[in-house]
């Protein structure tokens, strides 16, 4: 049975209120300029065919004037069928940019994508998995590098932490103090395999140094300090390296946005779209020509487009 909040959200499903005059001057649509431009070009899916002339967002859309303008320059159309043509010609290869842009970018992501895996692998840890008879087993598993370096981040993070409150605790010499035992356990957990080595070593010199009869405060709080340093010094490689990680990820899913926008369910698409190119330039080119020579009355010949 559906829950009071359910029902109200499904009454208000199947009766719609009628819109107010207030309602519709809230739903005013974008204001600014780029919010106009992006929502006017809504429906676009990949733009590897558009024919309009205006580019798409990210587009250099001087440079596709500066095209228009060299090639009305070079091909010197007269009256507005003829510059509408030229203007033809020029999304054509534009068209044929992009084309270009969605091919390079698939062989970069792929060029990257093996980068990724040889730069930052993935990292093979032991997980513990209850067999069929009771007993824990540990098997090896695979992590991606940015989840393994989150995880071994908060860790340090959380040492620092630690060891800060440890040296600021009053009783924590005392053998049976809450805070002692806290502690024996932060060493235990700093001496196992989820740290690197150098925090190992520092934490097993701590434990040595409390397990004296009447270890010196100082020297307990001198380990600590021992211990925060190579966190920090950890911390600060792992941080550098998570980084760089980052924005290697961040340049794949850009590549990999790019190579969306090109619909991939068709097979040889870019085959298929480099023909349409072809042929549209072609007809372009063709029309053009035979208007300026009905427009010239020159007898109609053999035209060679390079």
């Amino acid at each position: 049975m559906p829950s009071p909040a359910q029902s109200r959200i499904n009454g208000s499903k199947s009766i719609k209120r009628p819109l107010t005059a207030e309602d519709k001057a809230k739903s005013t649509g974008p204001k600014t300029t780029s919010g106009k431009a992006r929502s006017s070009r809504n429906a676009t899916k990949h733009g590897v065919m558009a024919k309009t002339p205006p580019v798409m967002l990210g587009e250099d859309s001087l440079g596709f004037k500066r095209l228009v303008k060299q090639l009305a320059e070079h091909l010197n159309p007269s009256g507005p069928t003829e510059n509408l043509t030229v203007q033809q010609i020029a999304m054509c290869h534009l068209r044929q940019q992009r084309l270009w842009q969605f091919g390079a970018a698939d062989h970069d992501h792929d060029c990257l994508t093996r980068v990724r895996k040889a730069k930052y692998p993935d990292v093979l840890i032991k997980k513990s998995a209850l067999g069929d008879d009771g007993t824990t087993l540990f098997v090896d598993v695979t992590e991606d590098r940015a989840e393994y370096l989150a995880k071994i981040i908060e860790r340090l993070e959380g040492c620092i932490e630690e060891c800060t409150a440890f040296q600021n605790c009053d009783d924590l010499l005392e053998e049976d103090s809450y805070d002692r035992e806290e502690l024996d356990g932060s060493i235990r957990w700093w001496m196992g395999k989820e740290f690197t080595t150098a925090i190992q070593n520092v934490a097993i010199d701590l434990k040595i140094v409390l397990e004296r009869e009447q270890p010196a405060r100082a020297s307990v709080n001198a380990r600590l300090e021992s211990v925060k340093t190579a966190a920090k010094q950890e911390l600060m490689r792992f941080k550098a390296e998570q980084s760089e990680l980052a924005k290697v990820d961040a340049a794949l899913n850009e590549l990999q946005a790019q190579i969306q926008r090109v619909d991939e369910q068709r097979e040889n698409l870019m085959d298929t779209y480099q023909s349409r190119i072809n042929r549209d330039l072609d007809n372009a080119y063709d029309r053009l020509f035979r208007l300026q020579r009905e427009r010239s009355a020159i007898p109609t010949t053999a035209v060679t487009v390079l």
